[in-house]
């Protein structure tokens, strides 16, 4: 499983100048985002986000620190409908910027994206737009270039983690590729888990040999609905062993950015 390569190509396009910039306050989307200057002196973004229905638009306290795309919402909603926001394990602080992460760095990196249930045309709950991603990615392990190539049985495997799973049953050993994925999940049916993950075969090696690179990493799943939205993390498959651990904080970091007084823009 690699990174979701929509999020590094967005991050490709749209570069992270506003961050590094010393000029006054940066407006990246004038009607969905706003960077203003805090007096320390730090950068914040305000994003106006829709909770509970389209017409309840609060604010969410982002620090600039933690977003590596601003201004990347193509939809025209009155309201942001992804933001993307990156994270070093364990103590979520914001990832260093401004230098090259050496491997070990790296691998505690995580990424995600909050995805509101209230944008676009088609309207959803958070379980519904749950099961959607979970349908799709289960498709993807059962049908995918690697199981046709290869001519793989996909079927239970054994659980880990208190997940079942489902992925490709094989005797590839080390030429298992990076892509090939487990699918991993709670609950008795893998299309309607609150909790599911993607992540690269367990034969593929977490530290590979001399000469090859592979860096396995998982996508965990996960409905918010304290801010009406479905929740992607990606992070190394190293720790998937700690995936509740990953829920947690995560979560608590993303309801720390909504203004406790439930303030509205109007």
């Amino acid at each position: 499983m690699r990174i979701s390569s929509i999020i590094l190509s967005q991050v490709l396009i749209f570069s992270w100048a506003v961050l590094g910039s010393p000029c006054a306050d940066a407006q990246a989307r004038p009607d969905n985002e706003r960077v203003v200057t805090e007096a320390d002196g730090t950068k914040t973004v305000l994003v106006r986000w829709a909770i509970g229905s389209r017409d309840n638009i609060v604010t969410l306290h982002i620090p600039l620190a933690y977003l590596p795309i601003v201004g990347a919402d193509s939809r025209n909603d009155p309201f942001m409908g992804t933001k993307v926001f990156e994270a070093m394990l364990w103590d979520l602080h914001p990832k260093p910027r401004n230098r090259e992460l050496p491997r070990s760095e790296r691998n505690q990196l995580v990424t995600g994206m909050i995805e509101s249930v209230l944008a676009g045309t088609k309207r959803r709950n958070e379980t519904e737009q749950l099961s959607t991603r979970a349908k799709n990615n289960l498709e993807s392990v059962k049908h995918n270039a690697y199981q046709t190539k290869y001519h793989l049985e996909v079927a239970e495997k054994p659980g880990r983690f208190g997940l079942k799973r489902i992925g490709a049953i094989h005797t590839l050993g080390n030429q298992t590729p990076v892509g090939l994925d487990d699918f991993y999940y709670t609950g008795s049916d893998p299309e309607t888990s609150p909790d599911f993950m993607l992540c690269s075969d367990e034969a593929v090696p977490d530290d590979p040999p001399p000469g090859r690179y592979e860096n396995p990493g998982c996508q965990q799943w996960f409905a918010l609905p304290e801010l009406s939205a479905t929740v992607k993390v990606s992070y190394r498959r190293r720790y998937l062993g700690e995936w509740r651990e990953i829920k947690r904080l995560v979560t608590q970091q993303l309801l720390s950015w909504k203004v406790s007084n439930g303030e509205n823009r109007r």
